[in-house]
């Protein structure tokens, strides 16, 4: 503003060097005072506009903690616009954020409806072999009635009756002849203690003697 205020004075200096021309500045004199007219109006309504402005940044650098006679009104000036571009840069930010955030989302509900999609256009046979799985899983694991248990029962003794009335092939009844005589032969061929042997020896001696006192028969007592 000061150096508006400069220039308009110049002009007013040399509008009135002009005057002492004579004829040769008439036109320059009368053009440079229309200029005049016209600029010193303009200056004046910018003037007041300044100290208005100036009084308005006065007041925001005191709202915002700030002595406005260390604060300049260029530097307020300078803060406050570099205040406005970082949020203008913050609220677009800020919006394409939402943008992505909507799109995500639509993105998600989109796959969830196919996924849905191939579920139900999935063929009824696989539901059905599903339906009877489960079915067989929970009969299995139903618990049984108590005759039901005794049914079970029964028949696992009848299995085991017929195992048992099985006849045995041939090749199997060798083997158990085979095994039997082989047990024979061990207890035969095992030593016996002397218990034993006295004990066998006393049953002969007994044998004989109940044999010497048996009665003869008629026929024996003729011989």
């Amino acid at each position: 503003m000061q150096a508006i205020n400069k220039g308009l004075e110049k002009i007013v200096h040399e509008l009135s060097l002009s005057e002492n021309d004579g004829p040769i500045s008439h036109n320059f004199n009368k053009i440079l005072k229309e200029f005049l007219h016209y600029a010193e109006a303009e200056v004046r309504s910018l003037a007041s506009l300044y100290t208005g402005v100036g009084r308005n940044v006065d007041g925001l650098i005191f709202y915002f903690g700030e002595d406005p006679t260390k604060c300049p009104f260029e530097q307020g000036v300078s803060t406050l616009l570099n205040f406005v571009r970082l949020f203008n840069r913050a609220h677009e930010e800020n919006v394409k954020q939402r943008e992505a955030e909507v799109k995500k989302k639509a993105e998600e509900e989109k796959s969830k409806t196919g996924r849905l999609d191939k579920e139900r256009s999935k063929p009824l046979s696989l539901k059905k072999e599903k339906t009877k799985t489960s079915g067989i899983d929970q009969e299995s694991r139903k618990p049984l009635s108590l005759e039901e248990q005794v049914k079970k029962e029964k028949t696992k003794i009848s299995g085991l009756d017929k195992e048992s009335i099985k006849p045995l092939s041939l090749d199997e009844q060798d083997k158990e002849e085979k095994a039997k005589i082989s047990g024979l032969d061990k207890e035969s061929s095992k030593p016996l203690s002397l218990d034993e042997q006295v004990k066998k020896e006393k049953a002969k001696i007994s044998g004989l003697y109940q044999e010497s006192r048996k009665p003869l028969s008629l026929e024996e007592q003729v011989k």
